[in-house]
């Protein structure tokens, strides 16, 4: 798939002081130049203009389902057009969107979904299919977004007349992708720079996946770096070679600066010497660009209990 990942997609240099949300950096794209290409897969494209209607519609969709702020939605699709769409959308509807890379198994997907409660699932018939034992232990899980038609559905061995599943811990009903975007517009929950935008979580190979909290001030700031020291223009086409669940960038930024403290931590005198005001700096530019991980461990090695 040739395009923009979720987290860097539409950050060209002229709307990067205007965005402090995730969503406003497609938003103000889109506005200025919706014919613009934003997504390219096989032969299919997508200006950003219907991008930026699909997110819109996706949202009112969330919040047509009941949503509520904050609330999450997971994301366990292989790279196509609805992962970018659903990427943006959740955020766009005030929730907050956890990425799921589609290699995972069943059980490992569904202890994601039990891990940070999970209220909308958004997924293929496909991996609906594999997903359906697991899903009667995700409590908090109300609704699954299926991304095809019926008989998409029925091929994958999923009975496309059943529009709700019974759960122990409840119903959990079946949306399809073209129902839930012809939902009525609706406004999204209010939220600031700083509220939760995603939740990403690690491969999990040294035991279970973990989850990182990223605000919408942590992925603008993510975004405006990497457009910056790649020198990213308008004009420039990126490579979406990995599954658009690898948000690499902010996580690879934040581990370099959790390294460097781990480093510090254990040479005294040199952490000596580096002086209030570089601990201070430090701490800045941890607080404005990555999450409350990096921040604990700032705490910990330069002001421990």
């Amino acid at each position: 798939m040739c395009g923009l990942s979720p987290v860097v997609a539409a950050y060209f240099a002229f709307v990067m002081t205007e965005s402090t949300l995730l969503t406003e950096l497609l938003a103000l794209t889109a506005e200025r130049t919706p014919q613009a290409l934003a997504l390219t897969s096989g032969a299919s494209s997508l200006a950003y203009g219907d991008l930026s209607a699909g997110v819109g519609q996706f949202a009112s969709g969330l919040l047509g389902l009941g949503l509520g702020r904050g609330e999450r939605v997971a994301i366990y699709l292989e790279k196509r057009f609805e992962t970018v769409i659903a990427s943006f959308g959740a955020p766009a509807a005030g929730a907050v969107f956890v990425p799921v890379n589609p290699l995972l198994k069943p059980e490992q997907v569904a202890y994601i979904l039990r891990d940070c409660n999970v209220r909308v699932l958004v997924t293929s018939p496909e991996r609906f299919a594999l997903m359906q034992d697991v899903l009667t232990e995700c409590p908090d899980l109300r609704h699954v977004v299926v991304t095809d038609s019926a008989a998409n559905l029925d091929q994958a061995g999923v009975n496309p007349n059943r529009s709700v599943t019974e759960t122990p811990a409840g119903s959990l009903a079946l949306t399809y992708w073209r129902d839930l975007l012809s939902s009525p517009p609706r406004p999204g929950h209010r939220v600031i720079d700083t509220d939760m935008a995603a939740i990403l979580y690690t491969s999990g190979s040294t035991g279970r996946p973990k989850g990182v909290v990223l605000s919408h001030r942590n992925m603008v700031a993510g975004a405006k770096s990497v457009a910056s020291y790649l020198e990213n223009h308008p004009h420039d086409t990126l490579l979406a070679a990995l599954p658009l669940s690898f948000v690499v960038v902010p996580i690879r930024d934040e581990q370099a600066i959790i390294d460097r403290l781990e480093y510090l931590r254990s040479h005294p005198e040199e952490r000596k010497e580096m002086g209030k005001r570089a601990r201070e700096r430090a701490l800045q530019y941890t607080w404005e660009t990555y999450s409350t991980t990096a921040l604990a461990r700032v705490q910990e090695i330069f002001w421990p209990r």
